[in-house]
């Protein structure tokens, strides 16, 4: 089967950047012909198997000063045509039996969806929840690609755009990144680890603070977050001022393995995520993983033994007491570990690729 997908980029370290990485590496594996197209031909942030082909459509999209914002529409319409022109040219002769799109330019492709004489596919994967806006986009996605697939992270983003009154949605997981490691020493270690950017989302601002009210410090715990920012983030500096010996804020790794391998304890404290791929990295390395009370971990959860175990990461004391509880219950450990090998089947690359099969049959 011969299949493109189509996006902005792929070089920011983002969720979606790695899930179209995730994705083409995986089609390629089954013995698809995958290429990727995106508006800027620039080096992917994520590994792409040398099987799959990245192609530059171009032109960038002009980013304009304020003193001309009166031929903002007329540039960015002229940008559509050029985007579509140099996509029809790139693949008129590839026949394609899939095409597959996040949305960004689908609006330009699909009116002339005869002339690529393909399959179309929107590829929704990131929460309704944490971007309001997704839910005026999906309806009009809905208007304008009837009777079109549209392929989301998890049973509860298929219940959310079916609350819209859009049909034919399935679901396609993000595959495990790394291979399940056969043994996990966590229990070797006292790190309690968190990884993502410094933003409000993540919630490491209650983290720290929970940390700090906790008696983990005083039992010899580490508190180490990694990411984008963390490192030079003022707010997160701050609330740490007196704990630097316990809590260690660090920039993005390129080791992360090393960094899972050391941990005692996994925590996702966002306030809202789609599936993020640090969760899945975690349940790889079959950690002890704690997650927070939010519909995507609740949905993820439900079916498992850690449903009645998330964190309410808007309580700051509700974590602090929680994480006291954990590091004093061997067993309660062990249970959020457990979890992580009931998820590595979900997740598994095996079981993604049948997805996969599914979908695009």
């Amino acid at each position: 089967m011969k299949i493109a997908f189509v996006f902005y980029d792929l070089h920011r370290f983002a969720g979606i950047q790695k899930a179209i990485s995730e994705a083409a590496n995986l089609l390629v594996e089954e013995g698809n012909v995958v290429d990727v197209y995106v508006a800027e031909s620039l080096e992917p942030a994520f590994k792409i198997s040398t099987l799959v082909n990245v192609y530059g459509v171009g032109p960038k999209e002009p980013a304009l000063d304020s003193k001309v914002k009166f031929l903002s529409g007329f540039y960015k319409v002229l940008w559509a045509f050029l985007f579509l022109f140099n996509f029809w040219r790139l693949i008129r002769n590839k026949k394609y039996d899939c095409i597959i799109d996040h949305g960004t330019s689908l609006g330009l492709i699909y009116p002339f969806k005869r002339m690529f004489g393909a399959k179309f596919f929107l590829f929704r994967h990131f929460s309704i929840t944490g971007f309001p806006s997704a839910k005026y986009l999906n309806k009009f996605w809905r208007f304008f690609c009837k009777n079109k697939k549209f392929i989301v992270l998890d049973e509860l983003y298929k219940k959310q755009l079916e609350s819209l009154s859009i049909r034919n949605v399935w679901v396609v997981n993000n595959p495990l990144p790394f291979k399940i490691a056969r043994s996990s020493s966590f229990e070797k270690y006292r790190n309690i680890l968190a990884i993502g950017r410094a933003s409000y989302q993540k919630g490491f601002d209650v983290l720290i603070e929970a940390f700090k009210l906790s008696s983990l410090h005083s039992n010899e715990w580490k508190l180490i977050i990694v990411g984008p920012g963390v490192d030079s983030s003022e707010d997160l500096i701050s609330r740490s001022y007196g704990y630097f010996d316990s809590i260690f804020l660090k920039g993005p790794s390129k080791n992360l393995t090393n960094l899972y391998q050391r941990a005692g304890i996994f925590i996702i404290p966002s306030r809202w995520e789609g599936v993020p791929f640090v969760f899945l990295e975690a349940i790889s390395h079959g950690l002890p993983v704690v997650l927070s009370d939010i519909d995507i971990f609740r949905s993820i959860s439900s079916q498992s033994s850690l449903s009645n175990s998330l964190i309410n990461i808007n309580d700051v004391n509700e974590v602090a007491n929680y994480l006291n509880f954990l590091i004093s219950d061997v067993s309660l450990i062990r249970k959020h570990a457990n979890f992580s090998k009931e998820m590595q089947k979900i997740y598994s690359s095996e079981n993604i690729k049948k997805q996969w099969a599914i979908v695009l049959s």
